[in-house]
Protein backbone atom coordinates (compact mmCIF):
# COMPACT_ATOMS: atom_id res chain seq x y z
CA UNK A 1 0.00 0.00 0.00
CA UNK A 2 2.89 2.36 0.70
CA UNK A 3 4.22 1.82 -2.84
CA UNK A 4 0.79 2.72 -4.26
CA UNK A 5 0.65 5.93 -2.22
CA UNK A 6 4.13 6.84 -3.38
CA UNK A 7 3.79 6.03 -7.10
CA UNK A 8 -0.03 6.39 -7.47
CA UNK A 9 0.05 3.41 -9.81
CA UNK A 10 -1.88 0.20 -9.12
CA UNK A 11 0.64 -1.72 -11.18
CA UNK A 12 3.15 -1.59 -8.34
CA UNK A 13 0.92 -3.94 -6.31
CA UNK A 14 1.24 -6.74 -8.86
CA UNK A 15 3.65 -9.55 -8.12
CA UNK A 16 6.92 -9.21 -9.92
CA UNK A 17 7.71 -11.91 -12.39
CA UNK A 18 10.33 -14.25 -11.06
CA UNK A 19 12.85 -15.09 -13.71
CA UNK A 20 13.56 -18.78 -13.76
CA UNK A 21 17.17 -19.55 -12.99
CA UNK A 22 18.92 -21.29 -15.83
CA UNK A 23 20.09 -24.78 -15.00
CA UNK A 24 23.77 -25.52 -14.74
CA UNK A 25 25.41 -28.20 -16.85
CA UNK A 26 25.42 -30.56 -13.86
CA UNK A 27 21.71 -30.04 -13.26
CA UNK A 28 20.96 -30.64 -16.92
CA UNK A 29 22.89 -33.90 -16.74
CA UNK A 30 20.95 -35.00 -13.66
CA UNK A 31 17.67 -34.15 -15.37
CA UNK A 32 18.75 -36.21 -18.38
CA UNK A 33 19.64 -39.14 -16.11
CA UNK A 34 16.26 -39.05 -14.35
CA UNK A 35 14.38 -39.04 -17.64
CA UNK A 36 16.59 -41.74 -19.12
CA UNK A 37 16.97 -44.18 -16.23
CA UNK A 38 14.40 -43.34 -13.52
CA UNK A 39 11.16 -42.24 -15.22
CA UNK A 40 10.80 -45.48 -17.16
CA UNK A 41 8.82 -48.69 -16.93
CA UNK A 42 11.96 -50.49 -15.72
CA UNK A 43 11.28 -48.81 -12.33
CA UNK A 44 14.92 -48.35 -11.40
CA UNK A 45 15.74 -46.89 -8.00
CA UNK A 46 17.40 -43.50 -7.57
CA UNK A 47 20.67 -45.21 -6.62
CA UNK A 48 20.60 -47.26 -9.82
CA UNK A 49 19.80 -44.17 -11.93
CA UNK A 50 22.68 -42.33 -10.22
CA UNK A 51 25.12 -45.17 -10.92
CA UNK A 52 24.08 -45.34 -14.58
CA UNK A 53 24.50 -41.56 -14.86
CA UNK A 54 28.08 -41.82 -13.58
CA UNK A 55 28.80 -44.58 -16.08
CA UNK A 56 27.42 -42.61 -19.04
CA UNK A 57 28.54 -39.05 -18.24
CA UNK A 58 31.31 -39.08 -15.64
CA UNK A 59 33.58 -41.90 -16.74
CA UNK A 60 36.61 -41.51 -18.98
CA UNK A 61 37.90 -43.89 -21.62
CA UNK A 62 39.81 -45.91 -19.02
CA UNK A 63 36.73 -46.38 -16.85
CA UNK A 64 37.88 -43.99 -14.12
CA UNK A 65 35.47 -41.55 -12.49
CA UNK A 66 35.80 -37.87 -13.22
CA UNK A 67 34.65 -35.00 -11.04
CA UNK A 68 30.99 -35.80 -10.40
CA UNK A 69 28.05 -34.75 -8.17
CA UNK A 70 27.36 -36.74 -5.03
CA UNK A 71 24.32 -38.96 -4.62
CA UNK A 72 22.96 -36.51 -2.04
CA UNK A 73 23.03 -33.74 -4.66
CA UNK A 74 21.31 -36.08 -7.13
CA UNK A 75 18.53 -36.93 -4.65
CA UNK A 76 18.12 -33.27 -3.67
CA UNK A 77 17.70 -32.29 -7.33
CA UNK A 78 15.09 -35.05 -7.72
CA UNK A 79 13.10 -33.92 -4.66
CA UNK A 80 13.04 -30.26 -5.72
CA UNK A 81 11.99 -30.94 -9.33
CA UNK A 82 9.85 -34.06 -9.13
CA UNK A 83 6.19 -34.18 -10.20
CA UNK A 84 4.23 -37.14 -8.93
CA UNK A 85 2.05 -37.14 -12.04
CA UNK A 86 5.12 -37.73 -14.22
CA UNK A 87 6.37 -40.33 -11.77
CA UNK A 88 3.23 -42.49 -11.90
CA UNK A 89 2.61 -42.13 -15.64
CA UNK A 90 6.19 -42.87 -16.69
CA UNK A 91 6.65 -45.87 -14.40
CA UNK A 92 3.15 -47.43 -14.35
CA UNK A 93 1.49 -46.12 -17.50
CA UNK A 94 -1.30 -43.64 -18.17
CA UNK A 95 -4.12 -46.17 -17.70
CA UNK A 96 -2.92 -47.22 -14.25
CA UNK A 97 -2.51 -43.56 -13.26
CA UNK A 98 -6.06 -42.69 -14.28
CA UNK A 99 -7.46 -45.66 -12.39
CA UNK A 100 -5.42 -45.62 -9.16
CA UNK A 101 -3.30 -42.51 -8.65
CA UNK A 102 -5.14 -39.59 -10.23
CA UNK A 103 -6.24 -36.91 -7.71
CA UNK A 104 -9.92 -37.05 -6.82
CA UNK A 105 -11.50 -33.77 -7.93
CA UNK A 106 -15.18 -34.73 -8.08
CA UNK A 107 -18.02 -32.31 -7.35
CA UNK A 108 -19.98 -32.46 -4.12
CA UNK A 109 -22.90 -34.84 -4.35
CA UNK A 110 -25.43 -32.42 -2.89
CA UNK A 111 -24.39 -29.79 -5.45
CA UNK A 112 -24.75 -32.38 -8.20
CA UNK A 113 -28.21 -33.46 -7.02
CA UNK A 114 -29.93 -30.99 -4.63
CA UNK A 115 -32.97 -33.28 -4.43
CA UNK A 116 -33.90 -36.88 -5.09
CA UNK A 117 -34.27 -38.12 -8.65
CA UNK A 118 -30.64 -38.40 -9.76
CA UNK A 119 -29.09 -41.87 -9.74
CA UNK A 120 -25.75 -43.52 -10.31
CA UNK A 121 -25.80 -46.83 -12.21
CA UNK A 122 -23.04 -49.39 -12.06
CA UNK A 123 -22.31 -53.09 -11.72
CA UNK A 124 -19.70 -55.27 -10.07
CA UNK A 125 -18.74 -58.92 -9.81
CA UNK A 126 -19.52 -60.23 -6.34
CA UNK A 127 -16.62 -61.61 -4.31
CA UNK A 128 -18.14 -65.04 -3.83
CA UNK A 129 -18.44 -68.30 -5.75
CA UNK A 130 -21.86 -69.97 -6.01
CA UNK A 131 -23.06 -73.46 -6.95
CA UNK A 132 -26.22 -74.79 -8.56
CA UNK A 133 -28.87 -76.98 -6.90
CA UNK A 134 -26.73 -80.07 -7.53
CA UNK A 135 -23.73 -78.57 -5.74
CA UNK A 136 -21.76 -77.98 -8.94
CA UNK A 137 -19.68 -74.81 -9.23
CA UNK A 138 -21.24 -72.14 -11.44
CA UNK A 139 -19.20 -68.97 -10.88
CA UNK A 140 -19.42 -65.46 -9.45
CA UNK A 141 -22.65 -63.47 -9.92
CA UNK A 142 -22.96 -59.89 -11.14
CA UNK A 143 -24.65 -57.26 -8.98
CA UNK A 144 -26.08 -54.21 -10.78
CA UNK A 145 -27.50 -51.34 -8.71
CA UNK A 146 -28.92 -47.82 -8.90
CA UNK A 147 -28.15 -45.48 -5.99
CA UNK A 148 -29.76 -42.10 -5.43
CA UNK A 149 -27.12 -39.37 -5.39
CA UNK A 150 -28.71 -37.09 -2.80
CA UNK A 151 -29.74 -39.64 -0.16
CA UNK A 152 -27.51 -42.63 -1.14
CA UNK A 153 -30.63 -44.86 -1.09
CA UNK A 154 -30.41 -48.03 -3.16
CA UNK A 155 -33.32 -47.58 -5.56
CA UNK A 156 -33.10 -51.04 -7.09
CA UNK A 157 -30.77 -53.89 -7.93
CA UNK A 158 -30.38 -56.91 -10.19
CA UNK A 159 -28.43 -60.07 -9.34
CA UNK A 160 -27.62 -62.17 -12.40
CA UNK A 161 -24.98 -64.46 -13.83
CA UNK A 162 -23.93 -61.94 -16.47
CA UNK A 163 -24.41 -58.27 -17.27
CA UNK A 164 -25.56 -56.63 -20.47
CA UNK A 165 -28.72 -54.88 -21.58
CA UNK A 166 -30.92 -57.54 -19.97
CA UNK A 167 -29.43 -56.77 -16.56
CA UNK A 168 -30.27 -53.08 -16.99
CA UNK A 169 -33.84 -53.95 -17.90
CA UNK A 170 -34.11 -56.02 -14.71
CA UNK A 171 -32.59 -53.12 -12.77
CA UNK A 172 -35.19 -50.66 -14.07
CA UNK A 173 -37.99 -53.11 -13.26
CA UNK A 174 -36.57 -53.49 -9.75
CA UNK A 175 -36.72 -49.71 -9.25
CA UNK A 176 -40.41 -49.72 -10.24
CA UNK A 177 -41.34 -52.79 -8.17
CA UNK A 178 -42.97 -52.92 -4.75
CA UNK A 179 -40.08 -53.68 -2.40
CA UNK A 180 -42.35 -54.96 0.38
CA UNK A 181 -43.76 -57.66 -1.92
CA UNK A 182 -40.28 -58.44 -3.23
CA UNK A 183 -38.94 -59.05 0.27
CA UNK A 184 -42.03 -61.00 1.27
CA UNK A 185 -41.48 -63.38 -1.64
CA UNK A 186 -38.09 -64.22 -0.10
CA UNK A 187 -39.38 -64.62 3.43
CA UNK A 188 -38.15 -61.19 4.56
CA UNK A 189 -40.60 -58.88 6.34
CA UNK A 190 -40.01 -55.13 6.06
CA UNK A 191 -42.20 -52.06 6.41
CA UNK A 192 -42.91 -49.69 3.54
CA UNK A 193 -40.82 -46.97 5.22
CA UNK A 194 -37.66 -49.08 5.01
CA UNK A 195 -37.66 -49.19 1.19
CA UNK A 196 -40.46 -47.05 -0.16
CA UNK A 197 -39.51 -46.03 -3.72
CA UNK A 198 -41.71 -47.64 -6.36
CA UNK A 199 -43.57 -46.79 -9.56
CA UNK A 200 -41.13 -44.07 -10.64
CA UNK A 201 -37.72 -43.85 -12.30
CA UNK A 202 -35.12 -41.18 -11.51
CA UNK A 203 -35.25 -38.37 -14.05
CA UNK A 204 -31.47 -38.28 -14.45
CA UNK A 205 -29.09 -41.25 -14.56
CA UNK A 206 -25.30 -41.24 -14.56
CA UNK A 207 -23.45 -44.25 -15.95
CA UNK A 208 -20.01 -45.11 -17.29
CA UNK A 209 -19.11 -45.98 -20.87
CA UNK A 210 -19.76 -49.69 -20.61
CA UNK A 211 -21.09 -51.37 -23.74
CA UNK A 212 -24.44 -52.12 -22.09
CA UNK A 213 -24.95 -48.43 -21.19
CA UNK A 214 -23.87 -46.76 -24.42
CA UNK A 215 -25.69 -49.24 -26.65
CA UNK A 216 -28.68 -48.04 -28.60
CA UNK A 217 -31.07 -50.34 -26.70
CA UNK A 218 -30.65 -48.79 -23.25
CA UNK A 219 -30.43 -45.28 -24.70
CA UNK A 220 -34.06 -45.73 -25.77
CA UNK A 221 -35.01 -45.05 -22.14
CA UNK A 222 -34.57 -41.35 -22.89
CA UNK A 223 -37.90 -41.55 -24.75
CA UNK A 224 -39.55 -41.69 -21.30
CA UNK A 225 -38.17 -38.24 -20.45
CA UNK A 226 -35.10 -39.54 -18.60
CA UNK A 227 -31.74 -37.84 -19.07
CA UNK A 228 -28.83 -40.25 -19.51
CA UNK A 229 -25.35 -38.87 -18.74
CA UNK A 230 -22.19 -40.79 -19.67
CA UNK A 231 -19.24 -40.26 -17.35
CA UNK A 232 -15.66 -40.18 -18.68
CA UNK A 233 -13.58 -43.35 -18.34
CA UNK A 234 -11.58 -44.15 -15.19
CA UNK A 235 -13.52 -41.64 -13.08
CA UNK A 236 -14.86 -43.86 -10.32
CA UNK A 237 -14.96 -40.96 -7.84
CA UNK A 238 -17.63 -39.21 -9.93
CA UNK A 239 -20.06 -41.98 -8.99
CA UNK A 240 -18.71 -42.55 -5.51
CA UNK A 241 -22.14 -43.30 -4.00
CA UNK A 242 -22.68 -46.51 -5.95
CA UNK A 243 -19.03 -47.55 -5.53
CA UNK A 244 -19.36 -47.14 -1.77
CA UNK A 245 -22.63 -49.08 -1.87
CA UNK A 246 -20.90 -52.07 -3.46
CA UNK A 247 -18.12 -51.90 -0.90
CA UNK A 248 -20.46 -51.75 2.11
CA UNK A 249 -22.74 -54.51 0.86
CA UNK A 250 -19.88 -56.86 0.11
CA UNK A 251 -18.20 -56.12 3.45
CA UNK A 252 -21.49 -56.96 5.16
CA UNK A 253 -21.61 -60.56 3.97
CA UNK A 254 -17.90 -61.29 3.67
CA UNK A 255 -17.31 -61.54 7.41
CA UNK A 256 -20.31 -63.84 7.88
CA UNK A 257 -19.73 -66.08 4.84
CA UNK A 258 -15.97 -66.43 5.18
CA UNK A 259 -15.00 -69.97 4.24
CA UNK A 260 -18.13 -70.51 2.12
CA UNK A 261 -16.83 -69.36 -1.22
CA UNK A 262 -16.00 -65.75 -0.34
CA UNK A 263 -13.04 -64.38 -2.30
CA UNK A 264 -10.36 -62.79 -0.11
CA UNK A 265 -7.79 -60.11 -1.11
CA UNK A 266 -5.13 -62.71 -1.97
CA UNK A 267 -7.31 -64.04 -4.80
CA UNK A 268 -5.32 -65.31 -7.81
CA UNK A 269 -1.99 -64.65 -6.10
CA UNK A 270 0.68 -67.27 -6.25
CA UNK A 271 0.18 -69.91 -3.61
CA UNK A 272 -3.20 -68.54 -2.48
CA UNK A 273 -6.17 -70.69 -1.51
CA UNK A 274 -8.58 -71.86 -4.21
CA UNK A 275 -11.83 -70.30 -3.01
CA UNK A 276 -13.87 -72.14 -5.63
CA UNK A 277 -13.61 -75.28 -3.51
CA UNK A 278 -15.41 -73.54 -0.62
CA UNK A 279 -18.55 -72.65 -2.60
CA UNK A 280 -21.73 -73.98 -0.98
CA UNK A 281 -24.40 -71.31 -1.55
CA UNK A 282 -26.84 -71.26 -4.45
CA UNK A 283 -28.02 -68.17 -6.28
CA UNK A 284 -31.36 -68.22 -4.49
CA UNK A 285 -29.73 -68.36 -1.05
CA UNK A 286 -27.25 -65.62 -1.90
CA UNK A 287 -30.09 -63.52 -3.33
CA UNK A 288 -31.80 -63.43 0.06
CA UNK A 289 -28.52 -62.42 1.69
CA UNK A 290 -28.07 -59.53 -0.76
CA UNK A 291 -31.61 -58.30 -0.09
CA UNK A 292 -31.00 -58.30 3.67
CA UNK A 293 -27.77 -56.38 3.16
CA UNK A 294 -29.56 -53.77 1.03
CA UNK A 295 -32.34 -53.37 3.59
CA UNK A 296 -29.74 -52.81 6.30
CA UNK A 297 -27.89 -50.36 4.04
CA UNK A 298 -31.06 -48.34 3.40
CA UNK A 299 -32.71 -48.33 6.80
CA UNK A 300 -30.03 -48.87 9.46
CA UNK A 301 -26.77 -47.42 8.14
CA UNK A 302 -26.04 -44.06 9.79
CA UNK A 303 -25.18 -41.20 7.41
CA UNK A 304 -22.77 -38.90 9.24
CA UNK A 305 -22.12 -36.16 6.68
CA UNK A 306 -25.54 -35.32 5.25
CA UNK A 307 -26.26 -31.53 5.26
CA UNK A 308 -29.38 -31.39 7.43
CA UNK A 309 -31.70 -28.41 7.05
CA UNK A 310 -33.44 -26.64 9.91
CA UNK A 311 -36.75 -28.25 8.95
CA UNK A 312 -35.22 -31.72 8.98
CA UNK A 313 -33.78 -31.13 12.43
CA UNK A 314 -37.10 -29.82 13.66
CA UNK A 315 -38.91 -32.92 12.37
CA UNK A 316 -36.21 -35.19 13.83
CA UNK A 317 -35.48 -37.01 10.60
CA UNK A 318 -33.30 -40.02 11.37
CA UNK A 319 -29.87 -40.12 9.66
CA UNK A 320 -30.81 -43.12 7.53
CA UNK A 321 -31.09 -43.18 3.75
CA UNK A 322 -34.67 -44.47 3.81
CA UNK A 323 -35.87 -41.80 6.27
CA UNK A 324 -34.16 -38.98 4.37
CA UNK A 325 -35.68 -40.31 1.13
CA UNK A 326 -39.18 -40.36 2.62
CA UNK A 327 -38.76 -36.77 3.78
CA UNK A 328 -37.40 -35.59 0.42
CA UNK A 329 -40.17 -37.39 -1.47
CA UNK A 330 -42.76 -35.34 0.45
CA UNK A 331 -41.09 -32.07 -0.56
CA UNK A 332 -41.26 -30.23 -3.87
CA UNK A 333 -38.51 -30.59 -6.43
CA UNK A 334 -38.21 -34.37 -6.66
CA UNK A 335 -37.11 -35.43 -10.16
CA UNK A 336 -38.99 -38.72 -10.36
CA UNK A 337 -40.86 -39.83 -13.49
CA UNK A 338 -43.84 -42.21 -13.13
CA UNK A 339 -43.52 -45.15 -15.54
CA UNK A 340 -45.48 -48.39 -15.82
CA UNK A 341 -43.76 -51.75 -16.17
CA UNK A 342 -45.34 -52.46 -19.56
CA UNK A 343 -44.27 -49.06 -20.86
CA UNK A 344 -40.72 -49.68 -19.67
CA UNK A 345 -40.53 -53.15 -21.22
CA UNK A 346 -41.86 -51.93 -24.57
CA UNK A 347 -39.39 -49.03 -24.56
CA UNK A 348 -36.35 -51.22 -23.88
CA UNK A 349 -37.15 -53.89 -26.45
CA UNK A 350 -34.37 -54.33 -29.04
CA UNK A 351 -35.08 -52.60 -32.33
CA UNK A 352 -33.95 -53.15 -35.89
CA UNK A 353 -34.72 -51.86 -39.39
CA UNK A 354 -36.98 -53.49 -41.94
CA UNK A 355 -38.58 -52.77 -45.28
CA UNK A 356 -42.25 -52.81 -46.30
CA UNK A 357 -43.43 -53.93 -49.73
CA UNK A 358 -46.60 -55.35 -51.27
CA UNK A 359 -45.39 -58.78 -50.15
CA UNK A 360 -45.21 -57.75 -46.47
CA UNK A 361 -42.47 -56.84 -43.99
CA UNK A 362 -38.91 -58.04 -44.53
CA UNK A 363 -36.56 -58.03 -41.50
CA UNK A 364 -33.18 -59.76 -41.17
CA UNK A 365 -33.82 -61.86 -44.28
CA UNK A 366 -37.24 -63.04 -43.05
CA UNK A 367 -40.56 -62.03 -44.61
CA UNK A 368 -43.72 -61.38 -42.59
CA UNK A 369 -47.09 -60.80 -44.24
CA UNK A 370 -50.80 -60.83 -43.28
CA UNK A 371 -52.73 -64.09 -43.62
CA UNK A 372 -54.94 -62.75 -46.42
CA UNK A 373 -51.86 -61.80 -48.42
CA UNK A 374 -50.37 -65.27 -48.01
CA UNK A 375 -53.62 -66.88 -49.22
CA UNK A 376 -53.80 -64.66 -52.27
CA UNK A 377 -50.17 -65.41 -53.20
CA UNK A 378 -50.67 -69.15 -52.76
CA UNK A 379 -53.81 -69.04 -54.96
CA UNK A 380 -51.90 -67.10 -57.60
CA UNK A 381 -49.15 -69.72 -57.49
CA UNK A 382 -51.62 -72.57 -58.02
CA UNK A 383 -53.19 -70.71 -60.94
CA UNK A 384 -49.78 -70.25 -62.57
CA UNK A 385 -49.07 -73.97 -62.20
CA UNK A 386 -52.22 -74.75 -64.26
CA UNK A 387 -51.66 -72.02 -66.82
CA UNK A 388 -47.95 -72.52 -67.46
CA UNK A 389 -48.14 -76.04 -69.08
CA UNK A 390 -50.91 -74.83 -71.43
CA UNK A 391 -48.85 -71.85 -72.44
CA UNK A 392 -45.84 -74.06 -73.07
CA UNK A 393 -47.91 -76.35 -75.42
CA UNK A 394 -49.47 -73.43 -77.25
CA UNK A 395 -46.25 -71.60 -77.84
CA UNK A 396 -43.96 -74.62 -78.00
Amino acid sequence: MQKYLIYQDIGVLADKEKKAREMTDTEKTMRWALNRFYYTQHKNSLSTAYAMMLKEKYTDENGELLDHPTISQFKYFYRTHRKMENFYISRNGLKDYQMNDRPLLGDGLQQLAPNIGTAFLDGTICDIYLVNDKGQLVGRPVLVAAVDVNTSLCLGYALLWEGGVYSLQQLMLSILSDKVKLCRSMGIVISSDQWSNMGCLPGKMYCDRGSEYVGSTFEQITELGITLVELPPFRAELKGSVERFFGLVQDSYKTVLKGRGVVMPDYEKRGSHDYRKDAVLTMQEFHRIIVRCIVHYNSERVITSYPYTADMLERRISPHAADIWNYKASQAGANMIPVSENELIMTLLPRTEGTFSRYGLKVNGLRFMPKDTRNSISQAGKLLQHITPTMQVRFG
